[in-house]
């Protein structure tokens, strides 16, 4: 939307000069006319309800009011690790006994196709067009969309109330990084946010395997009221 917003305002700027390339003056009624129209059709105005919904920082305080939550909301955006860092956010305040319970989402679109260009201009999107995170063989994201939300709890909480408990969330991780002379993220920045995941969960990592179910009273339950 923001992108729309901005391509109809060069347009605007630009239509009293397209206007007098075609002999059009601009106190002529049919260049306002003209100019008008072109500004119409590269996209909508702007207008006060729509710079409210273009403002992405107001979005979790609009879901909020709407559901009639309580507490604090946040908008956290760090780009393709927002989610992330919105998760974190919950389950410090979880653990800081700030909240009881906490809404984490998350949503991804894929915008507008100028914004897909400019991006993979800048870090390529996967030319095999398959997603394979943390692999040596992976050759870029790939663009989608989609949105998701999580219930959080303390365990022990989420079992008192005999809530239906999806996943157990241990340790979070993350740190930011990215390769010189590119926006990649460095591998010392993977090191780092996989240590503090594992000392967040206070886990040797090596004691980390898919069977792995030990649990205990200060780990924080993702599950269904």
């Amino acid at each position: 939307r923001t992108t729309d917003f901005h391509f109809r305002w060069q347009v605007k700027q630009r239509a009293a000069q397209w206007a007098a390339e075609a002999g059009l003056t601009e106190d002529n009624e049919q260049a306002q006319a003209w100019q008008s129209q072109v500004c119409d059709g590269a996209g909508v105005p702007l207008t006060a309800d729509r710079t409210m919904g273009a403002l992405a920082g107001l979005v979790a305080s609009r879901v909020a009011r709407e559901f009639h939550f309580g507490g604090p909301s946040h908008s956290v955006c760090s780009e393709d690790t927002s989610g992330l860092h919105a998760l974190e956010v919950a389950l410090r305040a979880l653990r800081m006994q700030e909240l009881d319970v906490a809404l984490a989402g998350a949503v991804d679109l894929n915008g507008d196709l100028r914004s897909l260009l400019a991006n993979d201009a800048v870090r390529h999107y996967s030319r095999s067009g398959r997603a394979r995170p943390f692999d040596a063989a992976a050759d870029g994201a790939i663009p989608g969309e989609g949105a998701a939300c999580l219930v959080l709890k303390r365990l022990a909480d989420a079992e008192r109330d005999g809530d239906r408990i999806y996943a157990v969330i241990r340790g979070v991780g993350t740190a930011s990084g990215t390769t010189s002379g590119s926006r990649l993220p460095a591998q010392a920045a993977y090191e780092q946010a996989l240590a503090r995941a594992y000392a967040d969960a206070d886990v040797a990592p090596a004691s980390v395997d898919r069977k792995s179910t030990r649990l205990n009273s200060s780990h924080v339950a993702l599950s269904r009221m």
